[in-house]
């Protein structure tokens, strides 16, 4: 028997359909219950466009039955196209990139002009630098004195006005230059402040996903690859519980047409390297008989064309054949480990309750493989094999 199976129940409401995926862990199972989901969304999508019996949906369902037999006529020939091997790199959980932690933003700061330094003025006109001591004469007529005086003093003030205008100039440019370098420095630093704003937003925002990635549980992600990992080492050692395991896994993953609910138990015989399945078989009921829609004229209604029960019967009986014969190419052409040498298929039917045995298929890998399957049809494999049909 399988051992730590992981089994996940599914169901799609609007088809009425339930089905128990099964899988060696959570993941796989998941995986499988996701495809199995979106093929029966796919199936509902196509039916609710068939909601009335147009000349558009009669064809499309004259389509789809169609499609249906050919895809029951040719089971095995589907199965001869594709690689039933399982991709083990498929199983695993894809890491996420772990970028480097973001660094916080380092932005230059501007150059500021330096401000002008405030002048510095000479010192003020004195009026002893304007005095001259009297003549001879002078010293001795007042009126020449006084004029010498007013001279001076003329000479003096107009120093003192002179030296006032001009430091006053001096001051107006500098103040002048002294606001100018303010307002360009001010603009500057506004520059920057945005700058780093807009850099700092940036920065959070990269931090945010960053933390969000390191949040998700990267240890559950290895330990769940390592899990494949493991499976697949103790496969290729073929230890019976991986063997057991792979083959479910083959025959689980083989794409049947909608509708085919595949059921089956395995046994494994490492000294023989002997594989049975047990597998439900369809009963004739459960195949799809229709052939063509035919519109009734003048009316919402259609006629439905079957397989008589003669075709119906051929196409079952082919289809047992089929199953059996794509089970076994499956198997064997997947077996990668070269675990099986032998394979018992035997085929039931479930019917009140009780398992009915309907066909049985006994083979080596060497006498299977040896047959040409795209030559031979399904019955005369069959028989070369020396198979049984109850």
């Amino acid at each position: 028997m399988m051992q730590n199976t992981y089994a996940v129940t599914i169901e799609h409401p609007q088809l009425g359909k339930r089905r128990e995926i099964k899988g060696r862990n959570t993941h796989i199972a998941q995986q499988r219950a996701q495809w199995q989901l979106a093929q029966w969304e796919q199936q509902w999508q196509q039916q609710t466009k068939q909601a009335a019996n147009t000349p558009d949906v009669i064809a499309l369902r004259n389509q789809a039955a169609q499609q249906a037999l050919f895809d029951l006529q040719h089971l095995l020939h589907a199965a001869l196209q594709r690689d039933p091997r399982i991709d083990w790199q498929t199983l695993k959980i894809a890491l996420p990139e772990v970028a480097p932690k973001p660094i916080p933003p380092m932005i230059e700061k501007p150059t500021l002009f330096k401000l002008p330094v405030r002048p510095e003025f000479n010192p003020v006109p004195q009026r002893e630098q304007f005095y001259t001591p009297p003549s001879l004469l002078g010293k001795w007529l007042k009126p020449i004195k006084t004029k010498q005086e007013q001279v001076a003093e003329t000479a003096y003030q107009q120093a003192l006005q002179a030296y006032e205008t001009t430091n006053e100039q001096i001051m107006q440019r500098w103040q002048v230059r002294h606001s100018q370098i303010e307002v360009q420095n001010a603009k500057e630093l506004e520059r920057y402040n945005q700058r780093l704003q807009a850099a700092q937003q940036a920065y959070e925002a990269e931090l945010k996903q960053w933390n969000s990635v390191q949040r998700i549980d990267l240890k559950k992600i290895q330990a769940t690859n390592q899990q494949i990992d493991d499976f697949q080492a103790a496969y290729k050692r073929q230890e019976i519980s991986a063997v057991l395991d792979y083959c479910d896994m083959v025959l689980s993953d083989s794409a049947y047409p909608d509708g085919f609910h595949k059921q089956f138990s395995l046994d494994y015989q490492a000294a023989a390297q002997l594989l049975t399945v047990q597998y439900r078989l369809p009963v004739l009921t459960q195949l799809p008989s229709l052939q063509k829609v035919i519109g009734i004229k003048n009316s919402n209604l259609v006629r439905e064309v079957h397989l008589n029960d003669k075709e119906l019967k051929q196409l079952y009986e082919d289809t047992l054949y089929q199953i059996a014969l794509r089970s076994c190419y499956e198997l064997f052409t997947a077996d990668s480990s070269q675990a099986l040498q032998q394979i018992q298929f035997n085929g039931y039917i479930s019917q009140a309750n009780h398992q009915h045995t309907i066909l049985r298929l006994q083979t080596d890998k060497a006498r299977f493989q040896a047959l040409d399957l795209t030559e031979l049809e399904p019955k005369q494999a069959f028989a070369q094999l020396c198979g049984y049909v109850q």
